[in-house]
């Protein structure tokens, strides 16, 4: 399928019918790398959970459009030594269970594993889809999501899981 262009302007903050895209696109661009300190280290989460499977939750450190990935989904596979940790990022399209075995693998030498859903992936892939479309590039804001430009990639929700994992061992 073909997607006409689209500048996507109202996935970070700028008004769909912007006279000018190009120069809120770049304005917004330089703003992120002048302030990447705050841009990629957000402050902890206030919410984490765990559930009876042992899977963590909290609200993703960027607010999206869509509600499903606005919580963030992981597990932790602890390790008998403190450290290292690794975080494992699942590929894309992978399903919930798809790397479980892997970090037991890992864990199993006595690593620690942090498993952490993608945005838009598994459990926060938007209703009504069945692979992380919203991650795809149909437009220059999403492009800019998908190479890290955006918040929605900016490892703020990595990093509140490592705060959490530091916290725990603590």
């Amino acid at each position: 399928m073909v997607r006409p262009f689209e500048w996507g302007l109202e996935h970070i903050g700028g008004d769909l019918n912007a006279d000018e895209p190009r120069a809120f696109l770049r304005d917004y661009s330089a703003a992120a790398i002048e302030h990447s300190r705050e841009w990629y280290e957000p402050a902890p989460a206030t919410d984490y959970n765990v559930d009876g499977e042992g899977v963590l939750t909290f609200t993703s450190a960027v607010r999206s459009p869509f509600p499903e990935n606005n919580t963030v989904y992981g597990q932790i596979f602890r390790g008998k030594k403190k450290a290292p940790a690794v975080l494992l990022l699942p590929n894309w399209n992978a399903k919930w269970h798809g790397q479980r075995g892997l970090c037991e693998w890992i864990q199993r030498m006595g690593i620690t594993v942090l498993k952490m859903s993608m945005p838009y992936h598994d459990r926060r892939m938007a209703k009504g889809h069945e692979r992380a479309d919203r991650a795809g590039c149909k437009d220059v804001s999403s492009l800019a999501r998908a190479t890290g430009l955006h918040e929605d990639w900016n490892f703020g929700d990595e990093y509140r899981f490592f705060d959490r994992l530091y916290h725990d061992d603590a």
